[in-house]
């Protein structure tokens, strides 16, 4: 090893794991580890989503508009409804889920897409995350085929669940 093959070494070494994504001999991305990476984002991954409003409880405002100005202003709001229905969910299992069960959003939608934003998989982790989505955009045909074989295999799977772990 050269080096500059020492150096990247050690590098990758320090980044806990997350940098040590390539082979030694070639510097070729080590797919295997990758499947690794793209399978937890897929069962990991969590968005935030709006839920439905709840009733305001004795002391709420009732008016949640000047709760999100007051926000705004900088002001502490009269009520924590906003807050309350805000939260972080998986954003994937339920999708594959919904996959394996033929419940599409669409019905005449007989091939379900399942979109991948790699904004999000960056968010997901910003090293591990980062680093992967330039190799996905170097060699984007080979890890559409690695993104479509490891989301066959969760569909197939009936570890997943809809809060994103796996039954075992």
């Amino acid at each position: 090893m050269n080096v500059a093959g020492t150096i990247a070494a050690a590098v990758a070494g320090s980044r806990g794991g997350g940098g040590g994504t390539t082979t030694s001999q070639e510097n070729y991305p080590d797919y295997t580890i990758d499947e690794g990476l793209i399978r937890s984002f897929l069962l990991e991954h969590t968005v935030t989503v709006v839920l439905p409003p709840t009733e305001p409880t004795e002391g709420d405002s009732d008016d949640d508009i000047e709760d999100a100005l007051a926000r705004l202003r900088g002001e502490k709001p009269s009520s924590t409804t906003l807050t309350a229905n805000i939260a972080r969910v998986p954003a994937y299992p339920p999708l594959i889920r919904a996959t394996r069960l033929r419940r599409f959003v669409d019905a005449d939608l007989h091939n379900p897409v399942i979109q991948i934003p790699l904004s999000e998989l960056r968010a997901w982790d910003g090293l591990k995350g980062g680093d992967l989505v330039q190799r996905i955009v170097g060699n984007t045909k080979r890890y559409v085929e690695l993104f479509s074989t490891i989301l066959d295999a969760l569909i197939v799977e009936d570890g997943v669940t809809s809060e994103g772990e796996t039954s075992e």
